[in-house]
């Protein structure tokens, strides 16, 4: 069986399904957790950012945390409701 590359909402659905939490997650969590390059994370979460689709959160510490919005789970609810 030929392996199968994601569709780009495949890919965004994985990204706001990793950083689902009210904690949020680290990029590297992200790329970790969503299968992919930190060169992917790179370019779909600022797309998710400007979207809606996820906020940027910085802690005390300087560390940047993404959160899936509540945009951005209705978005992976529809991605999901279509098979996809």
């Amino acid at each position: 069986m030929i392996p199968m590359n994601r569709s780009r909402t495949e890919i965004m659905r994985d990204i706001l399904k990793a950083s689902d939490s009210k904690r949020g997650a680290k990029k590297s969590w992200i790329t970790r957790r969503a299968n992919m390059s930190f060169g992917q994370a790179e370019y779909y979460v600022p797309l998710l950012v400007e979207g809606g689709l996820m906020n940027e959160k910085n802690n005390d510490d300087n560390d940047i945390r993404y959160i899936t919005s509540r945009k951005g789970r209705e978005f992976v609810k529809y991605a999901e409701n279509i098979n996809i």
